[in-house]
This record gives structure tokens, sequence and C-alpha cells, in this order.
């Protein structure tokens, strides 16, 4: 306003969004994650979401990086925009999901393993970043979770993505199964279906809590 009151000509100024930023994609391959009753286990199915998410900010100009965290520990790969960068969050997404197994998973609590992770994005990630958590949650019902979560989604875009199986949704049809841990064998009745409806009917609670509790912390 002062070029244009000294020259008595309009002056203008023009700002193009910065389309380049940092983009996480964060991938669960914990224990919960190995379970799956058709076409993948979930932990597979994390993978190829993530993959896709991946390249698809690569193709909109945005530097992509990510985390992978597991039953013990985590890595994380700085975002770039970079193909080769891409390939190797893909490369460490297939290395922990080929670490998982019936044994593994004993040592830490869904819970505390989702603080750390949260813990140390919140460390890495900078102000402005788009955040991708791809996970089945489970262990998302601690208050430090969510306070860890609530810090992130202040400073950064995030975007929860539930990973589920059909047979969580819904029992399997009416019938008499045998079901294992790897270690113990039961047998299980799924043709009441008063108890059918009450299954289904507590995975709907689930998403709809996790939904509620997810809006709340600005995700």
């Amino acid at each position: 306003w002062r070029v244009t009151a000294r020259s008595g000509i309009a002056y203008t100024k023009l700002f193009q969004e910065e389309r380049e930023r940092p983009m996480l994609v964060v991938v669960d391959q914990r224990q919960a994650m190995l379970f799956g009753s058709k076409t993948s286990f979930k932990s597979v199915l994390a993978c190829y979401v993530g993959a896709l998410i991946a390249w698809s900010g690569l193709q909109h100009s945005d530097r992509v990086g990510g985390m992978v965290f597991g039953n013990d520990y985590q890595q994380e790969i700085r975002p770039r925009r970079s193909r080769k960068t891409v390939l190797s969050l893909i490369h460490l997404m297939l290395e922990y999901n080929q670490k998982l197994d019936k044994n593994t998973g004993m040592e830490c609590s869904p819970e505390r393993r989702l603080e750390e992770t949260l813990i140390e994005l919140r460390r890495i990630v900078r102000p402005g970043s788009a955040l991708y958590i791809i996970s089945d949650f489970a262990g998302f019902d601690s208050e430090n979770v969510h306070k860890h979560l609530y810090q992130l989604a202040r400073h950064c875009e995030i975007t929860g993505i539930l990973i589920s199986d059909p047979m969580e949704r819904e029992l399997p049809p009416p019938g008499q199964y045998t079901v294992s841990n790897g270690n113990q064998r039961e047998v299980i009745h799924t043709g009441a279906q008063q108890s059918r409806h009450h299954y289904t009917e507590q995975f709907q609670h689930k998403v709809n809590d996790l939904q509620t509790q997810l809006n709340k912390l600005g995700v």
C-alpha cells in the first residue's frame, strides 16, 4: 500500500502456494497386524496402502519419507523428492513385514509401542508436514497416546487410515470352527444370531469410537 500511495498506481503481490511439502507415511507392522482371513494379512495390506500413498505424494511434487514401526522398534526415512527414497521406504516395509511371525511381539504392549512411535514422530516431524498413519490402531485407548497425537496434530495435517479384516467385522458363516494362536486350540460356534449381531455391533462401536476420538484430537 505504501508503493501505491507514493506512485498513484495500484501495486499488487502475487503469491503462489508452495506445493512441495514434507510427507511421511507411517506404517504399522506390529503383531496385531499379522492376521488375515481372505486376500492378505493386515500387515501386507498396510504396506500396499503405504506404497500407494508414497507414489501419489511423489507424483504431486511432495517430499516423501516415512516410518515403519514393529513390535520392538521403529525406523525412519527422511523425506526427499526422490524415486529412490520411495523405493527405500517400500523396502523398509518389506523388511519389517518379513520379520513378523507367530512368536514375535511378546516383549512390549501395543499401547507402549504406539506411544514410543508417536514420541519419535514428534521429534523428527517438521511443522506443516502431512502425516499418514496406516494401522489397525491397536493400543489406541491410552491417554499418553492421545496426548502425543494431539501435540502432533497441532503442527501437522494428520490422516488416520484404519486397516481391518473382514473377519473382524463379521463372524464366518454359521458353523463349527477350530481356531489356534499357534500354541492352543479352541472350538468356536458361529451359528447363534444374537452372538453374530453382537460381534458386528462391537466392531462398529470400536470404529465409531476411534473416529470420534481422532476428530477430537484434530486428526
